[in-house]
């Protein structure tokens, strides 16, 4: 699956998931995980999502907004 970089000039990148914790986390990693003890580059609790909104059904692409320290944010995934 591919995520859109943030700011005006981001660019959609490969990245690796994993759903954790009994579907309570999602996270992702830059490359691919050799172990469940690597270090992720990001992560999702799904607690905090407000909303999924498709996009782009054709293209198979997706919003997440969910709720961040400062506020709202929300992430642009791409099926690949």
């Amino acid at each position: 699956m591919q995520k859109k970089g943030q700011g005006l000039t981001g660019k959609f990148q490969k990245r690796y998931f994993r759903i954790m914790l009994q579907g309570k986390v999602l996270v992702y990693y830059k490359a691919k995980p050799g172990s469940l003890y690597d270090k992720p580059k990001g992560i999702f609790e799904m607690a905090l999502v407000q909303n999924i909104e498709v996009k782009e059904k054709k293209k198979l692409q997706f919003k997440i907004y969910y709720l961040y320290a400062e506020g709202k944010r929300s992430v642009k995934f791409k099926v690949s």
